[in-house]
Order: C-alpha cells, then structure tokens, then sequence
C-alpha cells in the first residue's frame, strides 16, 4: 500500500478549505496586472477553471488517471489537479495505488521564463524583459532544469518581452539628509526623516509605501577609537617604607602612536602609583656619658644604634643610611684643674703693660676610646 485516505471528514462551514488556504497565500500580490489594488484578495473558482471530473468511491484502488490535452500537444498548460492535493476522497478507509506512467510521459522539454525585469513604466502601460530559457521539465518531481535551446526547437521560442502596468496609486520614500553620526568611531548612528510621494512628489498616505522598505536609521563610524595603552610598573623608587613607582601611558591607533590628546583624557590610566616596602632601619641615639675628665677640656660619648619595627630590634650598621647618622662623641669643658694664683697688684709703670703668660696643669689619666664607649654603655644601661 502506497497510500492512505486521510482527513476524510466534511470541513466545518467557518474553516477555509485547501483551495481557499491556496489562493489566501497570495493574498496582496497583484503581478502588475492593472487595475488590481495593492491589498488584493484572492479566492478560488470552482466553475471554469477547475471542474470536478470524477468522485472516487470509497475503497477504490490502483486508480489509473491521465489527461488528454485539448490541443493534442505534450503541453497545452491544462493541468489535472494532483491527487494528492486536489482529488477528493469521500469516506473513509480505502487506499489509493499510483500506476506507473511512462518515462516519455513524466519528462519535458519546453521554454520557461526564469524571472522578470522590473516595469519600464511606473504608472501606466510600460514593457518588461523576460529572462527564457529552454528547460526539462519534470512531471515527477516538478523540478526544472535548464537545458540547450535545441531540445525545444519544435516550439517557437515566446518573445523576450512582454507589457506591465506601473502602479500609479503607490509612491516611494523620499528622504532628508543623514544627521551627523551620534560617535566618532566604535559604531554610532545616524538618522533621516522620510515621507511618502508619488512620481508628482504629492505627499501620500504612509500607508501607499508599505511596498517599499522604510530606511531611517543607520549604523556609521564603526572603526575602533583610539584607546590608552600602558607599559609595565617600574620597580619601587624606594627601598624601604613608602614610595612610588612609575610606568609610560600613551595613545594608540592599530599599531599609530598619536598625541595624547586624541584619546579621551577621562579614561586614562595613571601613570604613577604609591608602593610600600619593609620598614626603613633608623638610627637612635643614647644618652651622653660622663665627660672623660673632671676638670678642664674632656669628651663625652654616647651610644648610637641602628634598630628597625616596633620593637626597636637592633640590626647591622649597613641597614641604616650611614649619611644620617648621628654623631656618638662630643667635647665637653669642666673648670680648670689649677686655678691660676691670684695677681699681685699691678705696680704702676709708665713704661710698659701687664705682663700675661700660659700656665698648664697636669695631664690626666689615658684611656682608650673603647673604653670609654663600653664605660657610657653600661651607664646608660642602668635604670
């Protein structure tokens, strides 16, 4: 069984059937022919063109249909609806058997127009080209294909053009100029204002163009903009607490350096930020010792100290800057050892002045500079 009856039952009154669905999908097409209105509709015909020929008892099968053209030629453009789109079944069950035609009866050769050139008129009684061609025509898969024009000799090639009627009830957009281009790259739009005219440029109904599409907006300036480019961070200027470090920021356009003023100067990145290393180590200083003598001129010393953190933890010299550091000895004077003896009173002379002459006092004891470090350390070590 190769078919099968189906939907069989009567359609409802509100329903269209296949033949109103048919012509309903080219509902709005006039073809140019003139005198249709742009919002046409199309309807079957039952008498005429189509006539029902023959009603298939239910269960029939191996039907056997063929058509004899009314001109006796292969192809007199009379068709017979298809079974499968145009016969109808009146009940129920039943199959349908499809015999086989001969090859000579399903293949085809003959003139076919490819397409149509657009109306030279546009209002009124113009001419159009026709593009035609000899092709095979398939009755089995309905499928044409373009063939030599020798296969189609025995009919006489139709004429290359043919008339058209322009519509003279429709118009066409007229348009204003495109603003400007709402960015400067990376993609912007623009925009027109548009009204509908016939070919006298009278101002019609929008609703007279909807043939025709309505372009307003646009899309413009779609290159990529210049965009801020940045090199790697420089080390920290600062070896330890807070710094800064640095790094080159500049305009770029595909592989063009440009002035910086090209790229927005609200996006730009900064080109120097704060950077924080270890604590610095710094220097403390004590408290001056004794002075090394008891009388006269001596010296004092006191501990300096390299330390770092919180809790003044004492590391190596090198840490801290040797250039800051503060001095750990300084002269200090006590009154003299020998205080000189008190003058006799001066005698009176006309001749010459006071004589005055240096008296020194006795050396102190030698210590050595360590020791006197060690001696200030440990009296500066005591609560």
């Amino acid at each position: 069984m190769k078919f099968k009856s189906c939907n069989t039952e009567p359609c409802p009154k509100q329903k269209r059937d296949f033949r109103d669905e048919q012509c309903a999908h080219f509902d709005g097409k006039h073809f140019n022919i003139n005198g249709l209105h742009p919002n046409v509709r199309w309807v079957p015909k039952y008498s005429g063109s189509y006539n029902v020929v023959v009603l298939i008892p239910a269960g029939a099968t191996n039907i056997d249909v063929r058509q004899h053209s009314f001109s006796g030629k292969s192809e007199d453009d009379n068709y017979l609806a298809h079974p499968a789109t145009a016969m109808r079944v009146p009940a129920s069950g039943g199959s349908l058997g499809r015999p086989e035609a001969p090859q000579n009866h399903l293949i085809a050769n003959r003139w076919h127009v490819a397409s149509r050139g657009e109306c030279s008129a546009q209002c009124g009684l113009g001419y159009r080209t026709l593009d035609i061609y000899c092709a095979k025509y398939s009755r089995l898969d309905g499928k044409t294909e373009k063939v030599d024009d020798g296969f189609c000799s025995s009919h006489p090639k139709p004429s290359n053009q043919e008339k058209c009627s322009g519509e003279c009830n429709t118009g066409g957009w007229r348009y204003s100029a495109w603003t400007e281009c709402s960015k400067s790259c990376d993609g912007g739009t623009q925009r027109r204002r548009a009204i509908c005219v016939n070919t006298r440029n009278d101002v019609l109904d929008d609703s007279k163009c909807t043939h025709q599409e309505k372009v307003t907006i646009q899309k413009c300036s779609e290159l990529s903009c210049p965009e801020w480019k940045s090199g790697d961070w420089s080390e920290c200027l600062v070896t330890c607490g807070k710094g800064h470090k640095h790094r080159q920021v500049w305009c770029q356009f595909g592989e063009d350096r440009l002035n910086d003023r090209t790229c927005d100067p609200e996006t730009k990145p900064t080109s120097m930020q704060t950077c924080q290393q270890p604590e610095c180590a710094s220097w403390q200083a004590g408290t001056w010792g004794q002075c090394s003598v008891t009388c006269g001129q001596g010296y004092q010393l006191r501990a300096v100290k390299c330390i770092i953190g919180t809790y003044m933890s004492v590391v190596d010299d090198n840490d801290c800057n040797a250039a800051t550091r503060p001095t750990d000895t300084q002269d200090c004077e006590l009154p003299s050892c020998h205080p000189p003896p008190a003058a006799p009173e001066a005698r009176r002379s006309t001749h010459s002045a006071p004589r005055t002459q240096w008296r020194f006092g006795s050396w102190t004891p030698v210590r050595s500079r360590m020791e006197e470090v060690e001696r200030v350390e440990g009296e500066a070590d005591i609560p």
